[in-house]
């Protein structure tokens, strides 16, 4: 997808984009934790006030993410490793399991993050271009994580991410 993304509250970049299988080195970030969101590509580019049913009509394709933090901050993110048109997502239900090393820790189904309402404020507070990855609100809430985890985000039609922290 992208090597940038943006979390849709508060309009965060998120500036790296993890490699799938690569290791995430937690060296050097203040309290790392691991949250599951969903990833969100623009078809069109969305800007101004407008109904959600229209911010939900710019979404080209979601897939499911982990999000990286560092001392409240993003650091990175890997997606996938399925995208989807988001017509044949159920943006409602779409659920996640959270585990940490195969012990699930959290669960939650996407109307939680209530996105077509944050894409809405994001569109009226700033531009967003068609192609844009947007990251939705922590679907799971973000469990700390060490060197020797395995963190493990299933979605329900999405797809499974892996991240070994070391």
């Amino acid at each position: 997808m992208s090597e940038h993304a943006m979390l849709l509250d508060g309009g965060v970049p998120v500036d790296t984009a993890l490699r799938a299988g690569a290791p995430l080195d937690v060296a050097g970030l203040a309290e790392p934790r691991v949250g599951a969101h969903l990833a969100v590509i623009l078809g069109t580019s969305l800007h101004g006030h407008m109904p959600a049913a229209r911010a939900l009509l710019a979404v080209e394709a979601v897939c499911g993410a982990l999000v990286v933090t560092g001392g409240g901050r993003p650091t990175g993110y890997l997606d996938g490793p399925t995208v989807r048109p988001v017509n044949d997502v159920d943006l409602m239900l779409e659920g996640c399991l959270l585990e940490v090393d195969g012990q699930i820790v959290d669960s939650a189904a996407a109307a939680a993050v209530r996105l077509a309402g944050a894409l809405v404020r994001a569109a009226s507070a700033m531009e967003l271009p068609a192609g844009a990855v947007l990251l939705s609100r922590a679907l799971t809430e973000p469990v700390p994580v060490r060197q020797g985890n395995r963190i493990a985000a299933h979605f329900s039609t999405l797809g499974s991410l892996t991240i070994a922290v070391c």
